[in-house]
């Protein structure tokens, strides 16, 4: 019976390691199929994904989206030339240039007006301190220097 008994355990045994094994086997086989069936999921999202791009990109083309660039510049364009023309002033224009010439001309002849009366009055004859200025010298002096 102790023999028999140690049959059955080691036959028990092996059948316990043959029944393991096929475990092994069945999860190896489970963990392919799910890395498979993964694979086929993704494939099958590029697939779905390749086919709505090719969907959203039927109606463009190159050419057509450089159109679509080029007009939206133009409009850009005339756009910027309408808030230009816009905002141009109602009226005479002075330039700052025209201005500053005109207000130095009129500086310079100012200058030479007052010049010219300093050189009249260093013309005048020389007075005496002992002679007495008269109203009239004063009057024609102040004409001169104004």
């Amino acid at each position: 019976m102790a023999v028999a008994a140690l049959k059955r355990k080691k036959m028990l045994m092996e059948q316990q390691q043959k029944i393991a094994g096929a475990r092994e086997k069945i999860e190896i086989q489970l963990n392919a199929i799910e890395g498979a069936k993964m694979d086929m999921e993704i494939i099958d999202n590029l697939q779905l994904g390749t086919k709505t791009m090719k969907e959203m990109h039927k109606d463009m083309d190159v050419n057509k989206i450089d159109k679509i660039m080029d007009d939206m510049a133009d409009q850009i364009d005339v756009s910027n030339e309408l808030a230009n023309a816009i905002s141009q002033p109602i009226g005479e224009v002075y330039d700052d240039e025209e201005l500053l010439e005109e207000l130095n001309d009129e500086l310079n002849e100012t200058l030479d007006d007052e010049l010219n009366d300093l050189e009249q009055v260093k013309n005048l004859p020389n007075v005496n301190n002992k002679n007495k200025i008269t109203k009239q010298d004063e009057e024609d002096l102040e004409a001169l220097l104004m």
